[in-house]
């Protein structure tokens, strides 16, 4: 109907695709063969992002329509991030997207097709071309150039998925616990079950939380353990003791905090759901107020908020930047570090600046930072740090920059400066520093 009404000659197209929900007589009389019906994009991002996405439990929310279904209305109100995908469709069509992605085109550019004719991109200039585009479409956004069709929203920073992380995170460490000595079987179990149970009461989908929570209980698998056994290495009956002990006590827990779920109605998660993007009108008073997407607690204020470093990654997080600060400076660091006592004056990370934002951006997916969402970490980074342009200039952090880092949807950094690791901070060896 737009190409209509600006007079476009519409029988010069090969065809016209959309979402159609109506079109005229006499269109249909004469485009009938060009119209060809294309579902609703947001839908077809979600199904994308959702496959190649890394979640734990997902096959619970991919095997059931419902799960599914309040997931993508969840999905859909998620913080918006540039999408390299849905910009790469300009220039590509989407089989060369996915061949190039999911690496089948890492073949000899000589190769041929598989019908024996060459291929139509020789592979080093398909590269190059890549990567030209990558700095097109980051350069866009840092100068907010990039139209709104370029943007969706992210699905690692929705509340159902920051709470699965944390279900996952605290499952590697009851594995890990096995290999501890002087262990307190009891305490431990009892402290990861009410995390994990703390994390399932976050998720606004009861349904979708008490099949994550059977599915744990049942799971009495140790991967740790049994990756070890496959390599052949011999593992002590004692050790496979201590997992069975720790494991038992920790499903106790599960157990009693199982009846807390039963007494909450499923339905009303629906109706929450909904309102998310369907306010009730005519809610005056508090009790009836239609839920915002900012209620739910992955959503505190930016800038008011504080991150909080787990108890277990202060030291070796100190230890590991403290190399990349002036000496004068380590006081004021661990001080931040440690209770959120912010310096008079910021902080010179003496590095390039994408190497600090890159650190946090792991530790604030990893869940080491809690308290406060992404965009609140790159407020507080913005607050408390400046870092060296070129290894020369005194630079301060852009609003822009570290929010394409920490919030976006890039790449993993080339040279980082820490890792995770069996659910502990480690510092990365720089082997391209000389002297």
């Amino acid at each position: 109907h737009y190409l209509k009404e600006k007079n476009f000659p519409l029988e010069k197209l090969d065809f016209i695709s959309g979402d159609f929900d109506s079109h005229s007589g006499i269109d249909d009389a004469i485009y009938q063969e060009k119209f060809i019906h294309t579902p609703d994009q947001n839908k077809t991002d979600f199904e994308r992002l959702l496959q190649a996405a890394q979640i734990p439990f997902k096959k619970l929310i991919e095997n059931s329509t419902k799960n599914k279904e309040l997931f993508f209305i969840e999905y859909t109100k998620a913080e918006k991030v540039p999408d390299y995908f849905l910009y790469l469709r300009q220039y590509y069509t989407e089989d060369e997207i996915n061949e190039h992605i999911t690496g089948n085109s890492n073949r000899p550019a000589h190769e041929s097709g598989t019908n024996g004719s060459a291929r139509v991109f020789e592979l080093p200039e398909l590269d190059k071309r890549w990567n030209e585009i990558d700095r097109e479409l980051r350069g866009k956004h840092i100068k907010g150039e990039l139209p709104d069709e370029f943007y969706r929203p992210d699905i690692m920073q929705t509340n159902t998925v920051k709470c699965l992380q944390e279900v996952k995170k605290e499952l590697n460490l009851l594995e890990n616990y096995t290999l501890w000595n002087n262990l307190n079987i009891h305490k431990e179990a009892e402290i990861r079950g009410e995390s994990v149970l703390l994390a399932l009461k976050k998720i606004n989908n009861t349904d979708l939380a008490l099949e994550i929570l059977e599915s744990v209980i049942n799971d009495d698998g140790n991967k740790i353990l049994t990756a070890s056994a496959a390599l052949g290495k011999r593992i002590p009956s004692t050790i496979w003791d201590t997992w069975r002990a720790l494991k038992s006590n920790f499903n106790l827990v599960l157990k009693k905090g199982k009846v807390q779920f039963s007494n909450i109605e499923s339905d009303k998660v629906i109706s929450d759901l909904q309102n998310l993007i369907i306010p009730e009108s005519n809610s005056s008073s508090k009790e009836s107020k239609s839920h915002d997407i900012n209620d739910f607690p992955d959503h505190e204020d930016p800038i008011t908020s504080l991150p909080h470093f787990s108890d277990g990654c202060k030291t070796d997080l100190f230890n590991i930047l403290k190399d990349y600060f002036n000496e004068s400076d380590h006081d004021k660091l661990l001080s931040l570090i440690t209770n959120n006592i912010e310096p008079q004056e910021k902080l010179l990370f003496k590095n390039s600046g994408n190497k600090l934002t890159y650190a946090l951006k792991e530790l604030i997916e990893a869940q080491f930072i809690t308290g406060v969402n992404k965009k609140g970490l790159e407020e507080w980074v913005i607050k408390n740090f400046q870092y060296m342009k070129n290894m020369k200039t005194l630079t301060d952090y852009k609003k822009d920059s570290v929010h394409i880092i920490i919030s976006g949807n890039l790449s993993p950094a080339k040279n980082p400066i820490l890792k995770i690791e069996s659910g502990r901070v480690v510092k990365v060896t720089d082997f391209t520093k000389k002297g």
